[in-house]
């Protein structure tokens, strides 16, 4: 990557950013419109502007973005590592991907249901990368604390006392829809996934659904969604 790729993928977040930033007054005076002068920028039609290519430009990005994220992930010591997780088929999956919702390029949402210490069943969706960024995950790999729902989680709720939770989360938003019932979306790339078990094969796109046995606990789903955009 040249010098100039590199501050250019570095200052616009997206294509149209950087196709803006060629933009003048006069262009959107004589050419009516932002759109149209976009395209005519990119096809290359108007003179005196060497512009990047779309493909070239997101070629470059990425490599700026994996390039950020190995640097992030050196710095960072995944708390999985050197614990054996053959207690628990969750901690197993989510030490899998503890470097890849480390550094932003996936996400995922845990759904956990089970005794709290008082033996009331409770659950919760819980932001793993809230969580991991909040807490030290050592004692959960290592087996020496349980994961167990929170009301500080995305959503929380006790069955005994119909009490319920809910808190914002860096990864997700979630809304209702009447036809598809509870929507979750990702912050980053502003795809939607569905919890509706029914939709357990194609929960949304670039979403999985882990449906899992883990018998530490009484039901745990797993949804990890492949972000676009890096953080």
């Amino acid at each position: 990557m040249t010098t100039l790729e590199h501050e250019i993928v570095a200052q616009f977040e997206t294509y149209e950013d950087y196709l803006d930033s060629k933009i003048t007054q006069e262009h959107l005076y004589y050419l009516g419109s932002r759109d149209v002068a976009r395209q005519l920028f990119e096809l290359g039609c108007v003179g005196g502007s060497e512009v990047m290519e779309r493909k070239k430009f997101e070629q470059k990005k990425q490599e700026l973005a994996d390039q950020k994220n190995t640097k992030r992930s050196a710095q960072i010591p995944l708390t999985h590592q050197g614990c054996d997780l053959s207690f628990s088929p969750l901690m197993e999956k989510l030490g899998e991907i503890e470097d890849e919702v480390r550094n932003g390029q996936k996400t995922a949402l845990i759904f956990i249901r089970d005794f709290n210490a008082a033996g009331q069943e409770v659950s919760a969706y819980i932001d793993y990368a809230d969580r991991l960024r909040n807490e030290d995950w050592t004692n959960y790999f290592k087996k020496q604390k349980k994961l167990r729902p929170k009301t500080s989680d995305m959503s929380f709720y006790n069955w005994k006392t119909r009490t319920v939770h809910k808190n914002e989360s860096t990864s997700f938003e979630v809304h209702a829809d009447n036809d598809k019932g509870i929507i979750i979306n990702n912050r980053r790339d502003m795809k939607e996934f569905s919890l509706d078990p029914a939709m357990a094969d194609k929960p949304g796109d670039n979403t999985i659904r882990y449906d899992i046995d883990d018998p530490n606990y009484l039901h745990c789903v797993l949804y990890v969604h492949s972000s676009r955009r890096k953080v």
